[in-house]
């Protein structure tokens, strides 16, 4: 991904990776995130933990769904706040990458 020949679905490079996941799913990914800031290159990462919807929506309103890598993290894949985040992010990629 830092290198850019890891293409999104229209090949062009990734330049924002979105986790979405709660607890240690969310906290230890972005503790590390926060620690290694000073050392950071390559796409920006963002963070979704919250079911409220405006949390989603708002990180997607930032986004090109071109260069867009969701990573879903998650233990037991059961947990509704990571499932519902997931849905929407992928209803979101379905309605933007029509074509």
């Amino acid at each position: 991904v830092i290198s850019k020949e890891w293409k999104g679905f229209t090949g062009k490079p990734i330049e924002d990776v979105i986790n979405i996941g709660i607890g240690g799913s969310d906290l230890g990914p972005y503790m590390v995130t926060e620690a290694l800031k000073p050392y950071h290159v390559g796409p920006r990462v963002h963070f979704v933990s919250n079911i409220d919807g405006t949390h989603i929506a708002e990180t997607l309103k930032k986004l090109n769904p071109e260069t867009a890598l969701f990573i879903i993290a998650s233990k037991t894949f059961t947990t509704q706040e990571t499932i519902t985040n997931a849905t929407s992010a992928k209803l979101w990629l379905l309605e933007h990458l029509k074509d």
